[in-house]
């Protein structure tokens, strides 16, 4: 029931079945005026649209902050600024103003990204080629770069932040439970995640768009630290030798995961049967040698 006196300040959005009921939607805009029904709309800043896919509405909400950013760098253009002083805006104002689409949205198309990158280099070389190569503008001054943080970083360290609620026990939210019901094994969402594994495995869908980021994130850590990644074994697209999906539930229980778990730390060769068994208290019942 709408109150006659509130109708002109309403508006109403159909959700779910009711996008695709038009009695309902029919007998809502005779009653109350074709005004009263609309499909697109704003929330906390974020643009939805009932008839666009979820790439269709990041790529719209990052071509509205792209322009916005861009405002911003006319006006910060017209001041003498340092490197330094760029840099400060770079990350206290123009990237900013992606941060909160970033976190309900995919990740921006590639044409979007260019044009992110664009806007930033621009701002930071006054329009010039850039001097110095960006991934050395991007390491820390100890390091001998400028502590530069580029917009691939920035998008995927939020999207990682994201993951970390995941796998903490402490931390409890609706968000959490819809995502974590959205992973392959909701019941082992460290497995999931390791190996970017969602229910759908949809490349468009914002739950493996998540997992995605994490999984670059992790070969990017890696490769800057020169070491070897740990992998999680179980059901791991590479370990594909065994003709099936490598599962045994009785050690995911026992929380071993990661090919460390079956390496012997001082000398990192493979664990024999009678050293795993002992390192990990196992049975005969839970692990058999296989011949």
């Amino acid at each position: 029931h709408i109150a006659e006196h509130n109708i002109n300040k309403t508006i109403c959005v159909p959700l779910g079945a009711a996008r695709e009921d038009d009695e309902l939607i029919c007998s809502l805009s005779s009653k109350h005026g074709e005004n009263l029904i609309t499909n697109t709309f704003t929330a906390l800043g974020v643009h939805f649209d009932n008839h666009a896919s979820l790439k269709e509405i990041s790529d719209q909400n990052y071509k509205n902050k792209v322009e916005k950013a861009t405002s911003l760098v006319k006006t910060w253009n017209k001041r003498n600024l340092s490197l330094i002083g760029k840099n400060q805006i770079i990350k206290s104002l123009l990237l900013a103003q992606f941060t909160y689409i970033i976190i309900p949205m995919i990740r921006p198309s590639s044409s979007t990204m260019k044009a992110i990158d664009k806007l930033v280099f621009n701002f930071l070389w006054g329009g010039k080629t850039d001097k110095i190569k960006r991934e050395i503008m991007a390491r820390p001054r100890e390091g001998g770069g400028f502590d530069l943080l580029l917009p691939k970083d920035f998008i995927i360290g939020l999207k990682v932040s994201l993951v970390s609620k995941l796998v903490n026990n402490s931390f409890s939210h609706l968000w959490k439970d819809i995502v974590t019901n959205l992973l392959r094994y909701p019941d082992f969402p460290n497995i999931s995640i390791e190996n970017a594994l969602s229910a759908s495995n949809k490349h468009g869908s914002f739950t493996q768009d998540l997992l995605n980021c994490y999984k670059e994130w992790k070969m990017r850590a890696t490769e800057a630290g020169k070491g070897s990644i740990d992998h999680c074994i179980w059901d791991n697209s590479v370990i594909n030798d065994i003709g099936s999906k490598f599962w045994n539930i009785s050690l995911i229980n026992k929380n071993i995961r990661y090919i460390s778990d079956f390496i012997k730390e001082d000398v990192g060769e493979i664990l024999t049967y009678n050293d795993f068994k002992n390192k990990w208290g196992l049975s005969n019942n839970e692990i058999s040698p296989v011949e």
